[in-house]
Order: C-alpha cells, then sequence, then structure tokens
C-alpha cells in the first residue's frame, strides 16, 4: 500500500500556524501512517476534531494494526508547494525542497521506517 501525501509549511512560526499544518498532514497522511508504524490508533488532532465521527479501535485491533507494514511506501506526486496563509491553503509550484521535507517528517513521525518512493513528481 503506497500513501499518497502533500507537503506543508505555515508562512509563519505561529503556534497556531504550525498546529494546523501538522493538522493537515495527519488528515491526508496520518491516518493511515499512524495506526501502521507508531500506535495502532488515528492521530490525536483527528480523534480531537472528529470526535464521534470517526470509528474508534479497540486494544485488539491497535495491537493487531500495529507494525503490520514492513516499510513506508510514499507517493509525492506532482511538486505542488502548499503553503498556510492567514488560515486558507494557498499553492503553486514553487518549492523544491517539499518530497525532503517530507521524508524528513515522515522519519520524525514514525520511527524512521525504511522509505521506498513509489511514485514521485519528479
Amino acid at each position: 500500500m503506497a500513501l499518497a501525501s502533500h507537503w506543508i509549511k505555515p508562512s509563519r512560526t505561529r503556534r497556531e500556524s504550525l498546529q494546523a499544518c501538522q493538522r493537515s498532514l495527519d488528515f491526508v497522511l496520518g491516518w493511515f501512517a499512524r495506526p501502521l508504524f507508531t500506535d495502532g490508533d488515528y492521530p490525536p488532532s483527528m480523534k480531537q476534531n472528529l470526535s464521534h465521527r470517526l470509528p474508534s479501535f479497540t486494544q485488539a485491533e491497535r495491537d493487531e494494526v500495529r507494525g503490520t507494514a514492513d516499510f513506508f511506501a510514499l507517493s509525492h506526486g506532482p511538486s505542488l508547494s502548499y503553503q498556510l496563509i492567514d488560515d486558507s491553503l494557498k499553492f503553486g509550484q514553487i518549492e523544491v525542497l517539499d518530497l525532503r521535507m517530507l521524508l524528513y517528517w515522515i522519519r520524525a513521525e514514525y520511527d524512521n521506517p525504511p522509505i521506498y518512493i513509489a511514485e514521485s513528481g519528479w
């Protein structure tokens, strides 16, 4: 299974902007990756924002799902740079370090799994 994601960066380093970027990555990539690579459950930001609409894992299901992926297969499509500006999402094809930044983030967020690029805009 290849997981697809974008990279998003805040226009400012305000705490709210950083949290919004984290939420964006959680909702696009984390809802599949976190159960497989960390604790077997959805990201906290998803659980907080979706509350009762998000199905919950039982402890047995979390234990069964956690660690089932041997490697992280990443699909990173066309190089679009997403940037949070004034609480709205803007994009353009201007940033060339997006894939590298996304790889650093995956390494830190999911305990340094082996990563294979399944698809790339490059």
